[in-house]
């Protein structure tokens, strides 16, 4: 089975163990930048600040997005 594209991760992508506020107001602790394994896109792991540990997902396309109507990114570094 041919394997997908890997690309290099973007030096702008959130480094692992940094904090970030989503829009809606939550901070999340990034684990780490990897690929997924089917389709190769770039992936974000991260988990709810303080939470129960659960981590989550989303393309690293999604993690920058602008949120036109709220006018602002998605996710912002907390400075530490």
């Amino acid at each position: 089975m041919p394997q997908p594209p890997v690309y290099p991760i973007p030096d702008d992508a959130p480094k692992a163990r940094t904090i970030w506020r989503h829009f809606k107001g939550n901070q999340y602790h990034v684990i780490g930048v990897g690929y997924h394994s089917e389709t190769g896109q770039t992936m974000v792991a991260y988990s709810l600040y303080g939470g129960d540990g659960t981590i989550y997902f989303r393309p690293l396309h999604s993690w920058q997005d602008w949120i036109p109507d709220m006018r602002c990114l998605r996710f912002t570094e907390v400075d530490t």
